[in-house]
């Protein structure tokens, strides 16, 4: 009981002081938008003046990313409600630790060096999540990108310009990125600067099918040419790069199933461990030297799971 007190109070400690490093975030981001007005280009903020404090500019930066994240990932949350989500899901993880600890009667200073690991992991949980959601949602934009871009092409080849065709694409066009397409057409209707709109478009969705078609127009709004023609060409273009992308899924995916069946067998052995002889096994969760050894085996099967996918992705 008196390592699960001392197990709340440090909780509390990593809780404030993670709420104390969104705050300043928080107050960084501000700043930064500030000394972007006041100088009056976004490109200023990156090569003008420092915020001459190093702290804050470190937090800014990371509080820019991550709101790059939230919004490619379609999340409505703020950098200081997405922090405060991955401390509460910290504490939670690791107060259920902290819990199943002390109901397996482990000493208390192996609990609380599991509860702070577990404190740890499930403040990354969130993290995870947002990279699925932000690989999914690039994916679909990725997916609707092509029929929208021949939509445009065909609208171009009817005679309308380019306002009118990104309209076009964007009414016929789901989300996520139909919305995206009506935020360009709306920018553009109030005279914003082309370059920018698109390279804001990028920055929000983060997809390299939707950067090569963007700049295939910037360049043919500097040069000139048949922008029908250029449109349907970089649809042909991501066409065969997602032909490629599918036919490199297909021939990697002997090598995940063989890391994912490799990841199983020790599983498979723990399990028939605990089955055969449970007093032995039960010293894995009842022992300091269990609990290590547990933490150290489960950290390189993570590991091993994560080099095998890693190993596996073929970038096109």
């Amino acid at each position: 009981m008196d390592g699960l007190m001392l197990f709340t109070a440090l909780a509390v400690a990593l809780a404030v002081f993670a709420g104390v490093n969104a705050l300043q975030s928080l107050m960084s981001s501000t700043r930064t938008a500030v000394q972007a007005r006041v100088v009056g280009a976004a490109d200023k903020l990156e090569h003008g003046p420092s915020l001459h404090v190093p702290r804050l500019q470190v937090l800014s930066e990371r509080s820019r990313r991550m709101a790059f994240d939230l919004e490619r990932a379609g999340l409505a949350f703020t950098v200081t409600e997405y922090l405060l989500i991955r401390v509460a899901c910290g504490v939670a993880v690791a107060f259920l630790s902290a819990l199943v600890v002390a109901r397996l009667a482990v000493e208390a200073t192996p609990g609380l060096l599991v509860a702070v690991i577990a404190f740890f992991v499930g403040y990354q949980l969130p993290t995870l999540y947002l990279g699925q959601r932000r690989a999914a949602r690039q994916r679909r934009i990725e997916d609707q990108l092509l029929d929208a871009l021949v939509s445009m092409a065909k609208s171009m080849r009817a005679g309308v310009g380019l306002t009118q065709a990104l309209e076009y694409a964007a009414r016929e066009t789901d989300a996520p990125l139909g919305p995206e397409l009506i935020r360009v057409v709306r920018e553009l209707q109030l005279g914003a600067d082309l370059e920018l709109i698109f390279e804001e478009l990028n920055n929000r969705v983060g997809s390299p099918d939707l950067e090569i078609a963007s700049t295939a127009i910037i360049i043919q709004r500097r040069v000139g040419g048949n922008l029908s023609e250029i449109l349907t060409n970089v649809a042909n273009t991501i066409r065969e790069r997602k032909a490629i992308r599918s036919e490199l899924h297909a021939l990697s995916a002997k090598q995940r199933l063989q890391g994912n069946l490799s990841a199983l067998i020790p599983v498979g052995v723990a399990i028939l461990f605990f089955l055969a002889n449970p007093e032995l096994a039960g010293k894995l969760v009842n022992t300091t030297t269990g609990l290590i050894a547990l933490a150290v085996g489960i950290f390189f099967e993570i590991l091993g799971l994560w080099l095998v996918r890693k190993f596996a992705q073929i970038e096109v």
